[in-house]
């Protein structure tokens, strides 16, 4: 169970938010063109509080917590924040039904008749940031490290029935149930550092409800 604290944009085009883009490439992140997973999720449009999705042999459920609305950064964009809890479950790959979900779902390009799911490919920038309580401080941290306090800052590329969409996202974690202040302490550490000024809380959303506002167009 891991709990978190986030907010979340989508855009059309990386042109969008080319600012972000050249703050992950100081940072040596770059997208290679290579689609690098892919995340089978339950896809039905009353699925806003919550998502199920499939990743790596791992069947994940998130639920919402608090929607925190409207959040400005710097006085100068705005976003939708949110509370979630995450639970992890294995699957078992010799169970007859889940093999033939991965199945349908193990080619880019497949044509499906599962309506009930609907697979996400994504090639995910990641910056991790690690918050030294006693120091006041923040550092990068390498992405396979999981700090006390910090939180990861994303840039995504991703594909959902051949159309490709880029998010921009901060996911705070915490090991004494901080998350929201490590949220705010990377939030505009970040936005001071990238300029961001023009974000908007119509463009914010999480997983769940860009998914099923999808679903509903």
């Amino acid at each position: 169970m891991v709990y978190s604290s986030e907010i979340r944009w989508f855009f059309n085009s990386l042109s969008e938010v080319s600012p972000v883009q050249k703050w992950f490439n100081t940072q040596q992140k770059f997208f290679s063109g290579q689609w690098d997973r892919a995340d089978i999720y339950l896809w039905q449009p009353d699925l806003k509080t919550h998502s199920v999705k499939i990743r790596e042999g791992k069947i994940e459920v998130k639920i919402l917590l608090i929607d925190r609305g409207v959040v400005t950064i710097n006085h100068k964009s705005s976003g939708i924040g949110n509370d979630w809890v995450k639970y992890s479950f294995e699957l078992k790959e010799s169970d007859a039904e889940n093999k033939a979900l991965l199945e349908q779902f193990s080619q880019t390009t497949v044509e499906t008749n599962e309506s009930l799911w609907v697979r996400v490919d994504k090639e995910r920038l990641l910056v991790k940031f690690s918050l030294d309580e006693l120091n006041d401080t923040l550092s990068i941290t390498p992405e396979d490290f999981w700090p006390n306090e910090g939180c990861g800052v994303e840039l995504t590329k991703i594909k959902v029935n051949q159309q490709e969409y880029y998010t921009f996202g901060l996911e705070a974690f915490s090991k004494t149930k901080q998350e929201k202040r490590n949220l705010d302490r990377v939030l505009n550490h970040v936005f001071t550092e990238i300029q961001l000024n023009n974000l908007r809380s119509d463009q914010s959303h999480s997983y769940p409800v860009f998914l099923a506002n999808l679903f509903e167009a």
